[in-house]
């Protein structure tokens, strides 16, 4: 909170909309994460495993596997996001769990 002082003299508590704040390196992987969250839980995915030659390993909940190149925007991102963590794979549990805990005021 802060206060601003409006043309008229009086003061208001606002909250703070600095933009620049919500750019922490959590925020942008929680950013990162929610479309891949997202496409986890519409397809019915388990994991997904990038492989040494580049195509994905998806195995969904029912056990069944598939691979696929990343040849939707989804997949790419997928791709992306596990070359730039270092990961060979991410699973739905992984995505839950990399949740950013709740701050307590």
């Amino acid at each position: 909170m802060y206060k601003k002082v409006t043309e008229y003299g009086d003061e208001k508590e606002l909250e703070h909309e600095c933009k620049q704040s919500s750019h922490t390196p959590e925020r942008e992987r929680e950013r990162e994460r929610e479309p891949i969250k997202q496409y986890f839980q519409q397809n019915n995915i388990h994991s997904i495993t990038l492989q040494s030659n580049g195509e994905l390993l998806i195995e969904y909940n029912n056990q069944q596997t598939k691979t696929m190149s990343a040849n939707n925007q989804q997949l790419q991102q997928i791709k992306t996001y596990l070359q730039s963590e270092g990961k060979q794979s991410i699973s739905q549990q992984e995505l839950k769990s990399e949740q950013s805990p709740k701050k307590n005021y």
